[in-house]
C-alpha cells in the first residue's frame, strides 16, 4: 500500500490531537547535555566566533520543490566528498554545501543527506542552528534537522524525566506519534506531499518549551545524537514544522524550527537550507 493509500484510509484516526496532558515536572533532575552549556557558549560568543569554519486533518496534497534534480549514478559519489560540521558544536559554518550523516536502511546501507546553508549565523552541530551574526549574547534562534529517529520523546520532553518511544516503522505511524509529543499542540495536522524528492508527510506543532536552565527539550534520540530544540534562557513556545519523508522505503524526518519572534531573514535562511536537502542511500562498500 502506498503512503497516499495510507493516508487516505487512517489519517482520520488523529484529526483530533490537542494539547498532550501536562506531566508532573516536580523533581526533574538534570541530566543530559545542559541547556546551561548551551547557553553559556552563547553568551561566550561560541568560543570561536571569529573563525570561520573551513569545511571545504483534511486531506490535502502540496508540493515542496527539491534544490535539486533527481540525481543519476554520477551524482550520487558527489555526497561522499562533501565535507561534514557534525563532529564540532558551535562553530561558525561559511555558505556552502555540506553532507550529514542521517542514519541506516534494513540493509545497513547508509542514508546521507546534502544540504546547503546560505548568509552568516549558522553553526556547527550534529544538527545546525542559526544565531544573530555571531556577536556574544545573541541567541540561538532557529534551526534545521535531517534525521532517523530510534525514540522519540516521552515523559516531560526534558532531559530529566525523558522516557524514549520506539518509532513507527512508517511514514503514517511516525507522524501519528509526532502529533503527541508532550507539550505539544499540533497546528497543522499531517498532509500529504512529495518533499525532497519523495513522498512525505508534513505536519506543524507549537511546543511549550518549558525545561528547566540545567535540562532541555529532547524531541527524538536519533542515529546522529540527541535532538534537541532548547537553546533560551527561559521557556520559550517553538514552532516546528516536520516532514517524515519515505527515503526508498526507510522513515526519516526533517525538520525545521523556530522561536516564535526569530527575525524573517532568519526564516528565510532556515527555509532555504531546508529546501536543499536531498537525499543518498550508499551501498555498503561505498566508502
Amino acid at each position: 500500500m502506498s503512503l497516499g493509500d495510507q493516508f487516505r484510509t487512517e489519517l482520520n484516526h488523529q484529526a483530533d490531537a490537542r494539547y498532550a496532558p501536562p506531566p508532573d515536572v516536580q523533581g526533574l533532575i538534570s541530566g543530559g547535555r545542559a541547556r546551561r552549556r548551551r547557553r553559556n557558549a552563547t553568551r561566550a560568543g561560541f568560543g570561536v566566533a571569529a573563525v570561520m569554519l573551513v569545511l571545504g486533518g483534511v486531506y490535502g496534497v502540496t508540493q515542496i520543490a527539491p534544490a535539486h534534480t533527481e540525481p543519476g549514478p554520477a551524482a550520487a559519489a558527489t555526497v561522499m566528498t562533501l565535507p561534514s560540521f557534525q563532529d564540532t558544536e558551535f562553530i561558525p559554518v561559511r555558505p556552502s554545501t555540506y553532507r550529514m550523516a542521517v542514519g541506516a536502511d534494513d540493509k545497513g546501507a547508509r542514508i546521507e543527506a546534502e544540504l546547503t546553508v546560505k548568509g552568516p549565523g549558522w553553526l556547527s552541530g550534529t544538527q545546525p542552528v542559526l544565531s544573530e551574526a555571531f556577536r556574544a549574547g545573541n541567541p540561538i534562534t532557529a534551526g534545521v534537522g535531517v534525521y532517523q529517529p530510534m525514540t522519540l520523546a516521552g515523559g516531560s520532553g526534558c532531559t530529566g524525566s525523558w522516557k524514549g518511544r520506539s518509532p513507527g516503522a512508517t511514514p503514517l505511524a511516525m507522524a501519528r506519534q509526532l502529533t503527541r509529543l508532550p507539550w505539544s499542540q499540533v497546528v497543522r495536522q499531517p498532509t500529504l506531499t512529495r518533499a525532497f524528492g519523495h513522498d512525505a508527510l508534513h505536519l506543524q506543532l507549537q511546543i511549550n518549551d518549558h525545561c528547566p536552565l540545567d535540562e532541555y527539550y529532547r524531541l527524538a534520540e536519533t542515529h546522529s545524537g540527541p535532538r534537541g530544540i532548547s537553546y533560551a534562557d527561559k521557556p520559550r513556545l517553538v514552532d516546528i514544522d516536520l516532514w517524515i519523508v519515505d527515503v526508498d522505503g526507510t522513515t526519516v524526518v526533517v525538520d525545521m524550527w523556530h522561536h516564535v519572534d526569530t527575525p524573517s531573514a532568519m526564516l528565510e535562511a532556515a527555509r532555504l537550507a531546508r529546501s536543499s536537502i536531498r537525499f543518498e542511500t550508499l551501498g555498503l562498500g561505498s566508502r
